[in-house]
């Protein structure tokens, strides 16, 4: 005889089980520099298992996980906001994972310009780019029509042109994340 505890844990997990891979690189992105990936992952799961019983459309699931994903980087961004700091700690495990110091360099580049991004445009390129889901799949996500999400991405890619154009290309950047990607490393 399963416990409920069981039984919700197995309801869970069938769920969230093909979300895993790309939620952890949307957690990556969104958490870099601010929260370890691994603790925001966990923290997130945590609620979202917590309150599985409350969602209605178990479809919404990786949306509402992303959602408190955002509300944790926030909230302890937040209490970070007025020290300066440079995280050598998150770019040397960046470098660690990456293929050479040249593309660490260039995603740490851009998760930090990422960083700069209004909340959905940010979302909107992270899920696009990093995760890969379309320009559909994010409407539905951010309760917006498609034509907002596409309007958010050009913004966004925009915006980290001009952030990145002194110190390097937006598609030299985008590929090296691509690289990395690729190589799983992310994820």
């Amino acid at each position: 005889m399963s416990t409920p505890t069981t039984s919700k844990q197995s309801d869970f997990m069938k769920v969230y089980e093909p979300l895993h891979d790309g939620f952890v690189r949307f957690c990556s992105a969104r958490s870099y520099g601010v929260i370890e990936t691994d603790d925001l992952v966990q923290e997130t799961i945590l609620v979202a298992f917590e309150k599985f019983e409350t969602i209605r459309d178990k479809k919404a699931l990786l949306a509402f996980m992303m959602r408190t994903a955002s509300n944790i980087v926030a909230s302890k961004a937040r209490r970070l906001k007025f020290r300066g700091y440079y995280d050598e700690e998150a770019f040397e495990r960046l470098k660690g994972v990456a293929p050479s110091a040249d593309i660490a360099a260039d995603i740490h580049i851009l998760y930090q310009s990422l960083r700069k991004l209004p909340n959905d445009m940010r979302e909107a390129i992270e899920l696009f780019e990093i995760v890969g889901f379309s320009i559909k799949e994010i409407a539905e996500m951010q309760d917006a029509s498609e034509s907002a999400v596409k309007v958010r991405l050009h913004r966004a890619r925009k915006k980290l042109k001009e952030e990145l154009a002194p110190v390097s290309s937006l598609e030299q950047v985008t590929a090296s994340l691509a690289i990395l990607i690729g190589l799983g490393s992310l994820s």
